[in-house]
């Protein structure tokens, strides 16, 4: 027997929905664009000199296992039944139902699971299946975002070792911050406008990809605007030598 539910959803302004749908828009795009300029650069130098393959590797892995706890989140019928059981995680269950909202690496909007502390339902409580089930994408979530940082640290050591950004694409870093900043104040837009503080960290997974791409962003914007500005080719020739990676 099927069970129905109401949506109401309670905010300040229509102008900060409209903004945020614009946000999640543009962080879509760029963070979904911003894989592509490393790829022409790649093509157009006919070299990978400066990419470091451990960051190539670990951020696909990363991302591997983010795509598999949205998507685990999203389709298995058990995990959905649970969260309409929660108001807020109800409205976050229908919004990642609309199609084509976000990249295959980034579509869905990730579901939250601390709705397993917040249920008002007397002596029901959740199943110990779908209790593991949870913990276990919860994992999952955080190998993605501990996995994503590594990667990332990566890159910065090598252009450290190597005293220059020659071969990485900064074109895909201004995509990346742009991304990381969208998808930060879209959660700080809705957490206000539906006044639900307490769901900002609920997705931990979103938040701490979010914070992490505009700390490492800053990092490399330093690294290819302060402190290794000037580019020896000569370098290059060098470097690509004695480099281990």
């Amino acid at each position: 027997m099927e069970e129905n539910f109401i949506l109401i959803s309670v905010y300040r302004l229509d102008i900060l929905n409209l903004i945020s749908s614009i946000l999640g828009w543009v962080y879509f795009a760029a963070w979904t664009i911003s894989f592509w300029p490393q790829i022409v650069l790649n093509i157009r130098r006919k070299s990978v000199v400066g990419l470091n393959f451990d960051f190539l590797a670990l951020n696909s892995t990363g991302f591997l296992f983010y795509s598999v706890y949205n998507c685990a989140l999203f389709y298995i019928p058990l995990v959905c039944t649970e969260q309409r059981n929660s108001g807020s995680s109800a409205r976050r269950c229908l919004c990642c139902s609309r199609p084509s909202s976000y990249h295959s690496y980034l579509c869905n909007i990730p579901f939250t699971i601390h709705h397993c502390t917040q249920f008002k339902r007397g002596s029901q409580r959740i199943s110990r299946i779908c209790a593991i089930l949870l913990a276990v994408l919860w994992g999952v979530a955080l190998v993605a975002l501990i996995v994503a940082a590594l990667s990332i640290t990566l890159q910065v050591v090598l252009n450290y070792r190597r005293k220059s950004t020659e071969g990485f694409s900064i074109a895909s870093i201004f995509l990346d911050f742009t991304g990381g900043m969208c998808s930060m104040c879209q959660m700080f837009i809705i957490a206000y406008n539906m006044d639900e503080w307490s769901q900002l960290f609920g997705d931990f997974t979103k938040f701490g990809l979010g914070l992490q791409s505009i700390i490492f962003d800053v990092i490399f914007f330093v690294q290819r605007y302060g402190l290794y500005g000037q580019y020896n080719p000569m370098q290059e020739s060098v470097t690509s030598s004695t480099l281990s990676y």
